[in-house]
């Protein structure tokens, strides 16, 4: 878990600092971080859909082609790991053990109505447990922006892991969108309390 998000937030901050970018090799390479992420954690694919559905609502909203190239190279990024470590595999005569562990496996997992409901049950006390935390990252949400670019990205990056852990992705994968989380937390803390202090 802690390695894969290691290679997301890598994957995440090429995405995010290359946006206006005209060179090629940075989305791929980004694509390869989040295909070596995959690699680590099958389940934090999620984080990878909020990101294309990022990019989709980029497209549909300002009908640029660019959106919808990043997610192509980034596509191909993904794809050139998973060949390399197919080939791998495949050499090893563990390709159908590779494809089967690290995807369909992890499906099931999360279609099983019986782990979801103890998916809910857990991640829902976890929420409770970090009530200040979660109390924080809301009135960060409030504070921000939300017709940034940038804030919908963060939104989508901490919404959609949360909605796979409801799913029956148990709560130590919740390690996925803390990073994100933490982002709206610290503005929450800085908006509410460090700014109103000083302005006193």
């Amino acid at each position: 878990d802690l390695l894969q998000s290691v290679f997301a937030l890598l994957g995440f901050y090429l995405f995010v600092i290359n946006q206006k970018t005209t060179k090629v090799w940075v989305f791929v390479l980004s694509g390869c971080l989040f295909g070596l992420m995959l690699c680590c954690n099958f389940k934090s694919i999620i984080l990878l859909l909020a990101i294309f559905l990022f990019l989709l609502s980029e497209y549909y909203q300002k009908r640029e082609a660019r959106s919808l190239q990043i997610g192509l190279f980034i596509a191909i990024g993904v794809s050139l790991v998973y060949l390399v470590f197919g080939i791998y595999f495949y050499s090893q005569g563990a390709l159908n053990d590779f494809l089967y562990y690290t995807t369909i496996f992890n499906f099931s997992l999360a279609g099983n109505r019986s782990y979801a409901y103890i998916g809910m049950q857990l991640t829902s006390l976890n929420f409770l447990k970090d009530f200040l935390l979660c109390s924080f990252t809301l009135l960060g949400v409030f504070s921000m922006q939300l017709k940034s670019s940038q804030t919908r990205l963060l939104l989508l990056c901490t919404l959609l892991p949360i909605y796979g852990c409801f799913k029956g992705f148990f709560p130590y994968y919740c390690i996925i969108f803390l990073p994100f989380m933490s982002i709206f937390t610290a503005n929450g803390v800085n908006n509410y309390l460090i700014k109103r202090k000083m302005s006193q």
